[in-house]
């Protein structure tokens, strides 16, 4: 596979990722297109429960019968490396890993998760690459943000059937209260103080009801890291305000960034620092536009920024971007202060255009200023 084409494979494969907040969805689309585009013929996710790794999902389906690993067998030392690393057949791990399932020759390769912990496993029937590692390890980020998505939208949608399991419980004492009171006239008083103390205990259940379903919305729209709008929400929102626009033949405008040498950054100072540098700018693209203007972190450390403007006033904002980013180092908590760049790429609607076209016009500027050396702009 050309080094085009295997980029074009692994963004496409990230950019599937998210559509959901079901867990096994997710991971059965991640795991198939691995399967389907890397050539790995199984793959597996396992998390840490009661000091034990199980398994909780498999594609193709499972393929033995045990589900847990226990806390000293082998491959648990590899996992305290907390790096990916892959497994030879013949090595002693290999056989836990394969669970009593008589494989070809092959090589496993396991991927360290920290939050939630666990590891991700896949096999492949044949030579394994460092490339493997690369590939795998670099969807590896994108897909463990989908997975915190999916968990917490799991625990939150516990907390609300626990929340309506107890509302109508107390709704449900409430009627009995009722009954009792038309029973026994005598004891309305203590019936009218319980009910007082019921109802006040179903507002406070409703409450806590309407925080989750609040939180749980923002998840839906957010980018956990960052604070921006995520890829979906962004694009859907862009799209309505582009149509609107065109509707009322106003302009609007599309700017499309991003960091440049951010992989030197990772590599230099580890992903932790990487997703700070993206935190610091997520709040540096929000200081630089108006409140109405949609900032949305498009994948990655790729952004995309909305604007109802002509093209000089989207220039002139993506000037500003790109002075707010590079005139002062990001200083990391840890004391890191990092130089920080980006390239942008400008574009405005033109009569005819297309809400896909403004912003591949927005992305091919965007690769032109990177071209040239970065933090550059270009406009087209």
């Amino acid at each position: 596979m050309e080094e085009g084409e295997n980029i074009s494979v692994l963004l496409g494969i990230a950019l599937d990722m998210g559509e959901t907040l079901d867990t096994r969805k997710e991971f059965i689309k991640f795991s198939s297109s691995l399967i389907q585009h890397l050539g790995y013929s199984y793959a597996a996710l396992w998390l840490l429960e009661k000091d034990r790794y199980k398994r909780k999902y498999a594609n193709p389906g499972q393929r033995a019968a045990g589900e847990i690993i226990a806390g000293d067998a082998g491959v648990i030392h590899l996992l305290r490396e907390k790096k990916s690393c892959w497994v030879n057949y013949g090595d002693a791990a290999f056989g836990e890993l394969a669970q009593g399932r008589d494989l070809a020759r092959g090589v496993f390769g396991i991927f360290f998760l920290a939050e939630p912990e666990g590891f991700f496993k896949v096999y492949k029937e044949g030579n394994f690459f460092e490339k493997d590692l690369e590939q795998v390890n670099t969807l590896m980020g994108r897909f463990l943000n989908v997975l915190r998505n999916c968990l917490h939208h799991e625990k939150a949608l516990g907390e609300i059937n626990l929340c309506k399991a107890m509302e109508q419980k107390l709704n449900d004492a409430k009627a009995e209260l009722e009954r009792l009171l038309l029973e026994n006239e005598i004891m309305l008083g203590e019936i009218d103080s319980l009910n007082e103390e019921l109802d006040e205990k179903v507002l406070e259940r409703t409450r806590e009801l309407e925080s989750t379903v609040a939180k749980l919305r923002e998840i839906a729209i957010k980018d956990c890291m960052t604070g921006l709008f995520n890829r979906r929400h962004a694009l859907k929102m862009g799209e309505e305000a582009f149509i609107d626009c065109g509707a009322k033949n106003e302009d609007f405008s599309a700017i499309m960034l991003d960091v440049d040498n951010f992989k030197k950054v990772n590599d230099t100072f580890g992903h932790v620092v990487g997703d700070k540098v993206l935190m610091i700018l997520g709040k540096r693209l929000l200081g630089s536009v108006k409140r109405d203007d949609i900032v949305g972190r498009y994948g990655g450390e790729e952004f995309i920024v909305f604007l109802k403007c002509p093209m000089e006033r989207a220039v002139e904002v993506a000037h500003r971007i790109k002075r707010s980013v590079s005139a002062n180092m990001f200083v990391i908590g840890t004391g890191i202060s990092i130089p920080i760049t980006v390239s942008l790429g400008v574009a405005a609607r033109k009569p005819g255009d297309t809400f896909d076209g403004l912003i591949t016009r927005a992305d091919n500027q965007m690769y032109r200023a990177k071209k040239s050396g970065g933090n550059e702009l270009a406009v087209g």
